[in-house]
């Protein structure tokens, strides 16, 4: 320590949040804010770890000559923690997979796979997700032994397997894939970081949990308490109804970290109101068990006489303020998220056993250091960067804004206080975690504040504390836990109307479109600057160096943040380029254009057939128009109401500014269906009657033609039976310049055939997204050589169990001349016309098929 405190003076904030001139010393700072680069560096650049190992080599070396010697150096130390930062999260995104690895059997093939539940189930919609750790696989009788965690998805079981469960299942592997778009989730690199390379789906919902799975380990104590608890918040005598279900579930949420229960509604009450926090079992949680717990020992221990005369009432008091801590995170399950809040609250509670002062910046920075070299990918968990963000605000905004408590005499003036710093809490918590809420959730609660001076007490200070006290009377004296847990009930029911009030409000939040690396960056230097600015002048701050280093850090920020604002500006709305971006949404389609001076129009939507299990409007095409800067679609076009084009756009209806659909008014009798014409005359789209000449028209110098269907198709459907939903598709074309972009959605041979006798010598287009993803049945020889596309865009899911795209279509293509991009191998395809020049560019890399 004493060769850190030579070596690392350099790194001191000078203010310490106390009424003092005396600076701490903070050693832990620029150790993590070495090693935290590291781990950025070595994730996005892996690999070379014989050049990394020497050079950590020569660190020690160099470290050991300089304490020999008695010298400092501050170099030396922060270079080889960034180097030990690169090291640590080599084994996750450069390793070295074993032959016995499941991902060897990745292959497509059946296999019985034999393994144990390691995660808490996951029920989504219809479907259970479970995450195992495998022990065998093998087909007939040939089994072997394997390693390795995989995500089951199945269809969803009445009764769920457990943590620590044995199961038996069937299935075909396959390796994690990402939807490839522009900015979009990497989701190969965040099941890698889980230590998941391969998925499957188990056949029928077939998972099989052989005799004896409940007493696997020592997992059954555990098991058992989590099951009585469950019963007994079942059993509750509550009125309500739909009331009730949804107080059981939260119950269920915050005491054993059961979440199956929350449905997507109450999400969206606690996300709206600014409280979602409070859902998952995270550092406040855990942080406040660990701090009623420190009181409460800290009294009692101070009737001891033998800890009072040697001074250790506080280090007694926080050994033991642990165990309620560590107790809950493993009632609850364990999570990630609550394994780095037991990790938190442990530092701090260190603090007290080392019997040093509570630094709170340094305490943080050990807790980062601690959790990310245990788990080096926890940098990028969303929850733990929220977590930081929000106590790094407080702690960093109490000391610099909020006065020093004096004393206070009468309960209205320390009432009022306390709810002062409730707010104040709240309020800064927002500020330091807003860029990273508008990136992830794209949503801001504008009531959070207010409302966490409600919810935080009521459900943090009352429910927890007493519900983990019913919890641990539920196997001794089950009546006591009844009537803690029904009072934790009515408290949490009260909580419960505060945030449905409030979620109700019309301003309660706003959807946000994706801040960049660069905004977020300049947001926290700005912020920085806000908050010194109105420090006071009693603050040791005001030393004119520093002062001018926060002047030069804010013009800075200001600059970048004007020149951000002006491309924007100039990309949303000054450009005179026709982008048209052919995104990847697996078995699907979805295009969108992006017309000279900000005229949006989304063509399609893609979307599964049942968006529960997963919504591509929700997932994959709004996160891409708010990375896009976009809020506002000037119109969606639906060609036809099959799920892979239509289920999409039901969310994109609901969630941004649409202002005409323009459909062939085709209708069908799916949930689908219903639910995006629903979506249209709640947010009172304008939705015309499909008449083809009438639609057509010139938008900022982009020709827009309805070619296909005719505008009475719908009388012919009876007479016509090769009429179906595919072959009614709208058929648009976009003509800019010397380039047209034919959009022709699922035409079949037989729609192709009428197209060409209804326009003939007008369909002609440099850019063809390929009818129906490719299939056999369509790209007829007559069709391709009348479009005589330059480029031909395939939209098919990766893989997909329809062979999309026939072999014998490419070939076609291919003795047409055109060029061929396919979304399932090379992702999202952009493509960028001034009228004269057509720049093409995939977002992985050219498919040459």
């Amino acid at each position: 320590m004493n060769f850190l405190k030579r070596n690392l003076p350099f790194w001191v904030p000078r203010f310490t949040g106390k009424r003092s001139d005396i600076a701490p010393y903070r050693p832990c700072i620029p150790l993590t804010a070495a090693f935290l680069p590291g781990v950025l560096l070595g994730s996005t650049f892996p690999g070379h770890l014989p050049e990394a190992g020497l050079l950590v080599a020569a660190g020690f070396v160099m470290i050991a000559r300089i304490m020999k010697k008695g010298q400092s150096s501050a170099f030396f130390p922060i270079i080889l923690f960034f180097l030990l930062g690169y090291l640590s999260i080599q084994p996750w995104v450069s390793p070295r997979i074993s032959a016995r690895h499941i991902s060897r059997f990745a292959d497509g093939k059946l296999y019985e796979l034999t393994g144990i539940v390691d995660e808490l189930p996951r029920v989504s919609g219809r479907r259970t997700r479970l995450i195992l750790e495998a022990e065998t696989i093998g087909r007939g009788e040939a089994v072997q032994a394997v390693r390795g965690r995989i995500r089951i998805s199945a269809a969803r079981m009445d009764a769920l397997p457990q943590k620590g469960d044995e199961v038996i299942l069937e299935t075909k592997i396959r390796p994690t894939h990402n939807f490839n778009n522009p900015g979009g989730f990497d989701y190969e690199r965040f099941m890698a970081f889980k230590g998941i390379r391969v998925t499957g789906y188990a056949r029928r919902g077939e998972i099989r949990v052989p005799a004896g799975g409940l007493e696997r380990d020592g997992i059954h104590p555990l098991r058992r308490l989590r099951s009585r608890v469950a019963g007994v918040i079942a059993s509750l005598p509550l009125e309500g109804g739909e009331r009730a279900m949804q107080v059981k579930a939260l119950l269920n949420a915050l005491l054993i970290g059961d979440r199956n229960g929350l449905t997507p509604a109450l999400r969206d009450l606690f996300s709206r109101s600014g409280t979602s926090h409070l859902l998952a079992i995270s550092g406040l949680h855990i942080g406040i068990v660990a701090g009623a717990a420190f009181l409460v020992f800290k009294w009692i221990l101070s009737f001891c006489r033998p800890l009072l005369r040697i001074g250790r009432v506080k280090t007694a008091a926080a050994i033991l303020a642990f165990l309620p801590a560590l107790g809950y995170g493993l009632v609850a399950g364990m999570s990630p998220s609550t394994q780095r809040a037991v990790v938190m609250v442990a530092v701090f509670l260190l603090t007290f056993i080392a019997d040093r002062d509570q630094d709170l910046f340094n305490t943080l920075a050990v807790a980062a250091l601690v959790i990310i070299a245990i788990h080096p990918p926890t940098l990028f968990s969303v929850s733990f960067q929220l977590s930081f963000a929000a106590v790094l605000a407080i702690v960093y905004g109490f000391a610099r804004l909020m006065p020093a408590g004096g004393h206070q005499d009468g309960f209205l003036p320390r009432l009022f206080r306390r709810i002062v710093t409730l707010f104040m809490v709240s309020l800064f918590a927002t500020a330091g975690t807003l860029p990273l809420v508008m990136r992830t959730f794209n949503q801001v609660s504008l009531v959070g504040p207010l409302v966490n001076v409600l919810a935080v007490p009521l459900i943090g200070f009352i429910v927890v504390p007493v519900g983990l006290l019913a919890v641990l009377t539920a196997t001794v004296f089950p009546p006591a836990a009844v009537w803690g847990l029904t009072a934790c009930a009515h408290v949490l029911a009260a909580a419960v109307q505060i945030i449905e009030y409030s979620a109700a409000l019309p301003f309660a939040a706003v959807k946000t479109v994706t801040p960049s690396v660069l905004e977020i960056v300049c947001y926290y230097v700005l912020l920085w600057g806000v908050v010194a600015l109105a420090s006071g002048k009693d603050k040791p701050f005001k030393s004119a160096p520093e002062w001018r280093r926060v002047q030069a850090a804010v013009l800075a920020a200001c600059i970048l943040i004007s020149a951000d604002v002006a491309y924007w500006v100039h990309e949303r709305y000054l450009s005179r380029d026709l982008r048209v971006t052919i995104l990847d949404v697996g078995q699907g389609s979805a295009a969108l254009l992006e017309l000279p001076r900000g005229y949006n129009i989304l063509v399609d939507g893609g979307g599964f057939s049942d968006n529960t299990v997963f919504d591509v409007g929700a997932r994959i095409v709004a996160p891409y128009l708010w990375r896009r800067k976009i809020r506002t679609i000037d119109a969606v076009v639906l060609s036809h109401p099959n799920s892979d084009h239509l289920n999409g756009l039901t969310y994109i209806v609901e969630h941004f500014k649409v202002k005409k659909a323009w459909t062939n008014n085709e209708p069908v009798g799916s949930k689908g269906y219903r639910l995006f014409t629903n979506a249209l005359d709640r947010r009172q789209v304008n939705h015309p009657r499909y008449d083809p000449s009438a639609l057509s028209r010139t938008i900022n110098g982009v020709s827009l033609e309805f070619l296909y269907p005719e505008r009475d198709f719908m009388l012919h459907r009876a007479a016509e039976p090769w009429r179906n939903v595919n072959n009614n598709s709208l058929v648009v074309r976009a003509t800019y310049g010397k380039h047209a972009f034919l959009f022709p959605g699922d035409i079949e041979v037989e729609g192709e055939n009428k197209l060409l006798e209804l326009g003939s010598g007008t369909l002609q287009s440099t850019v063809l997204l390929a009818p129906h993803h490719g299939s056999r049945s369509s790209s007829s020889g007559a069709f391709v050589r009348q479009v005589d596309p330059a480029i031909v865009v395939i939209s098919a899911g990766w893989h997909n169990r329809f062979k999309f795209p026939h072999a014998g279509v490419l070939r076609r293509y291919r003795r047409q001349g055109s060029q061929i991009y396919r979304t399932d191998l090379g992702g999202a395809v952009r493509l960028k016309s001034d009228g004269n020049m057509l720049e093409v560019r995939p977002t992985v890399a050219r498919d040459g098929t």
